[in-house]
């Protein structure tokens, strides 16, 4: 474990980081996944995170406006994703136009945001899923 001092461009962070690559900000602050990009096929960057150590794997795709980082700042989905952890390891994800990924041209379409969960997915080397998509009350997965 190494000590962690700067930003990654969602908010400054101090504190230590664990062998899951986990970011440690100080005892008051919730251990804060690191966040990768992983790349489209149409070269966007999508901003996501993963933690968990269970055998099967929870794709989660936040509904409306999302920053993967600013949502460990609440302390109902800090309890939701300690939760989760505990069973799943969890990928979750900035959709296209959202937080840290990068932004949409044009209208967004769900075909387009299955591209980007596919780039997510390989990228965090992940084979299959079962997936949470929560979109104005509705749920697939």
């Amino acid at each position: 474990m190494g000590t962690l001092q700067g930003s990654t461009g969602g908010g400054s962070y101090a504190g230590r980081q664990d062998g899951a690559g986990v970011r440690v900000p100080d005892h008051t602050t919730p251990a804060i996944p690191k966040t990768r990009w992983a790349t489209t096929a149409d070269g966007a960057s999508i901003a996501y995170q993963q933690f968990g150590r269970g055998e099967v794997t929870l794709v989660v795709i936040h509904p409306w406006a999302s920053h993967l980082e600013v949502y460990w700042e609440q302390p109902r989905f800090v309890r939701f994703m300690q939760r989760l952890a505990r069973e799943f390891r969890v990928v979750h994800l900035d959709k296209r136009g959202m937080g840290m990924s990068d932004r949409i041209v044009g209208a967004p379409d769900v075909g387009l945001l299955m591209e980007d969960v596919r780039a997510v997915m390989d990228a965090a080397g992940v084979e299959r899923s079962r997936g949470s998509y929560r979109e104005c009350g509705s749920r697939s997965g």
